[in-house]
C-alpha cells in the first residue's frame, strides 16, 4: 500500500506543478481565459489536463491491484515506471520535445492496459 501512497503523492505533486506552470504563463502573458492562440500556454494547459486524465485512473488501478495482494515488486515497478513516463510526458509537452511526449504516452497507455489486464486476471484466478 505504501507504493500506492507514493503514486498518489508524486502524481498530485506533478499535477500541481503543471497547474502552477499554467498559472505562471497566464500571469506572464496576461491571459485570463483560454489560450489566445499562445502555443506555449496551450501546451501547458494540455500537459496539465493530460496528467489529470492519466494519473487519476492509474491511481485507482494501483489501489485495486494492492487490494488484490498483487506482488509488491510488480506494483512498485508499475508505479515507478508510470511516474517516470508521466514526468517525461510533461517535460516533452511543455518543452516541445515531440518524440519524448509521444513515447511516454505510448508506454503510459501500455502500462495502464497491462495493469488493467492484471486486475481482470486476478479476478479470474
Amino acid at each position: 500500500m505504501e507504493t500506492f501512497y507514493l503514486l498518489v503523492s508524486f502524481g498530485c505533486l506533478l499535477i500541481v506543478l503543471l497547474a502552477m506552470n499554467v498559472s505562471r504563463l497566464r500571469y506572464k502573458e496576461r491571459i485570463a481565459h483560454g489560450d489566445r492562440d499562445n502555443k506555449i500556454l496551450r501546451n501547458a494547459i494540455q500537459a496539465h489536463a493530460n496528467a489529470i486524465e492519466q494519473i487519476l485512473p492509474f491511481c485507482l488501478i494501483i489501489f485495486v491491484l494492492a487490494a488484490q495482494h498483487t506482488s509488491t515488486g510488480l506494483v512498485q515497478f508499475l508505479v515507478f515506471s508510470f511516474l517516470v513516463l508521466r514526468l517525461a510526458h510533461a517535460i516533452g509537452m511543455t518543452m516541445f520535445i515531440f518524440r519524448a511526449w509521444q513515447i511516454a504516452s505510448a508506454f503510459s497507455y501500455f502500462l495502464t492496459i497491462l495493469a488493467s489486464g492484471m486486475i481482470l486476471y486476478n479476478l479470474a484466478a
